[in-house]
């Protein structure tokens, strides 16, 4: 919004001005990095990375600032996708009446939908993030799981099967459980 962008402003000025009055104390000019949405002459806007240091004479002598502006727009635009992106798994993890894990591929939990948590006995999603998924698995179901998670990274289907879990408290309950490989934007597996 413009008031961002004009706080963001604010703040760089603010900088800049408390940086000069450093050196005009005899200081060093400190180095500090930034961003800022910029215009173009063509009257688009641009998100930039600004970096300013201090440049001295081989006396040592303050005798001006070197600012590096670099155009980080498309970065900014892969950002904001990213950040979309997590938000639909979070919508569909909330809105879900079904327990979806997402693993990275050692297993580890990344993300949890409440039922999930409500399944296994933690009161929080932070609880599961990071734990290794198959650690729930009764040891009898946990070999067949496996040969059937190494089975669809081989291209065989995992479909539908069940099996028994281990709550936090001990309980143990029983599931149906489905996998689909997750593949980031280079193709290559990145979790299930």
């Amino acid at each position: 919004t413009r008031v961002e962008q004009d706080h963001r402003e604010i703040v760089a000025t603010a900088r800049l001005t408390e940086s000069i009055q450093l050196v005009l104390a005899g200081q060093t000019f400190p180095s500090s990095r930034y961003e800022l949405e910029q215009p173009c002459k063509d009257g688009r806007t641009v998100w930039t990375e600004v970096t300013t240091s201090g440049m001295y004479d081989e006396a040592g002598q303050f005798i001006g600032i070197l600012g590096v502006t670099r155009d980080i727009s498309e970065r900014r635009r892969a950002e904001a996708l990213l950040r979309e992106s997590e938000e639909l798994y979070r919508s569909i993890l909330t809105a879900s009446p079904d327990n979806i894990t997402i693993t990275d591929l050692a297993g580890h939990v990344r993300m949890v939908s409440l039922v999930a948590v409500k399944m296994l006995g933690v009161e929080r999603v932070e609880d599961l993030i990071g734990q290794v998924a198959d650690d729930f698995l009764l040891p009898e179901d946990r070999a067949r799981a496996n040969a059937r998670l190494a089975g669809m990274f081989q291209g065989q289907p995992f479909g539908p099967g069940e099996y028994r879990l281990r709550r936090f408290d001990g309980q143990i309950v029983e599931v149906e459980v489905n996998a689909e490989m997750i593949r980031g934007a280079d193709g290559l597996p990145s979790g299930v």
